[in-house]
């Protein structure tokens, strides 16, 4: 009866840490979604009724699909501990860019995979914007690396 009443507080607990969190989180067991937060469902376009049951890799676009397979198992291992990053369709038909870690829990009395994401479509964007004004100014732009000047990046501008 014990062991029922903690996995209940657990289950709660879980819950309201998901609700709340300012990140996507999302459950995974047997490769399928068994609990997503309001802000994955936000990143998504789907409610959580549409997603329950779904294989977590048809979100992914195919392209990525291997490689957050692959991440995912390194990251569960502990052979990766950074974030990797990958591309989502959602439900209207955009694609979104996503970065995520991946940990393995116990739910419901089984091993899960809990995951944490951020929307960073935004950053990416922006990112490719820099990249294109930068290669395509007929100014000289360049990053430099104070600690041992090491040039980063110069753009095309420059000619050697």
């Amino acid at each position: 009866m014990k062991s029922m009443m903690e996995r209940t507080e657990t289950e709660e607990l879980i819950k309201i840490l998901g609700d709340k969190s300012p990140i996507g989180v999302y459950i995974v067991q047997d490769e399928k979604f068994c609990y997503i937060n309001p802000l994955f469902q936000r990143f998504t376009g789907y409610r959580e009724d549409e997603l329950l049951g779904w294989n977590s890799l048809e979100l992914v676009i195919l392209e990525d699909r291997k490689m957050v397979r692959e991440n995912a198992i390194k990251m569960l291992k502990g052979e990766l501990t950074s974030a990797y990053q990958f591309r989502v369709t959602c439900k209207n038909g955009s694609t979104r860019w996503i970065m995520e870690t991946v940990s393995s829990i116990q739910y419901r009395g089984r091993r899960a995979i809990l995951g944490n994401d951020m929307d960073i479509t935004e950053r990416k964007q922006m990112q490719e914007q820099h990249k294109l004004l930068a290669e395509h100014s007929m100014d000289i732009i360049y990053r430099l690396r104070l600690k041992d000047e090491h040039y980063i990046y110069v753009s095309p501008a420059v000619e050697w």
